[in-house]
């Protein structure tokens, strides 16, 4: 049996769904204050003085009236629908059991971020120095700053 956390220096990994689903449902209230595409999607996250950053590196749906199936790690073009998640704020977000994430923001509009198949498919860092990975075939871990 593998113990649900464990230690390297003064980082925690965290293998409990619980622990994951938790922090996840921290999101809401953050506002999406940047766009960025690189070879990935990256949204900038900010609510008052905390800042978070959801990066997407595969595939994904999104829904702002109708949908589109993306992936980030394609044609950079086909991002654009997605730059209109600006100033949205985020309402819910929901970790599936599957390792996909879900989440709803102002206007109707919903993300479901799919796990990926041999890569880390999307990451979240949040404020309090806590970074989640979509790990492959839908496993999630979470690491924790202890020195913070």
């Amino acid at each position: 049996m593998r113990a649900p956390w464990t230690i390297s220096g003064s980082v925690v990994h965290e293998m409990s769904d619980s622990v994951t689903a938790a922090a996840v449902l921290k999101l809401a209230g953050f506002e999406v204050t940047q766009c960025m595409v690189d070879r990935a999607l990256s949204l900038a996250l900010r609510r008052g003085d905390q800042s978070a950053v959801l990066r997407i590196e595969g595939s994904f749906r999104l829904k702002l009236g109708q949908e589109w199936e993306l992936d980030a790690s394609g044609d950079r073009l086909s991002l654009c629908p997605s730059l209109q998640l600006f100033g949205r704020v985020i309402e819910s977000a929901n970790l599936l059991g599957t390792g996909e994430l879900e989440v709803v923001l102002s206007g109707d509009a919903r993300l479901l971020l799919y796990s990926g198949r041999e890569y880390e498919a999307w990451t979240l860092s949040l404020p309090n120095n806590t970074l989640i990975v979509s790990g492959a075939e839908g496993g999630v871990s979470v690491f924790r700053d202890r020195s913070t």
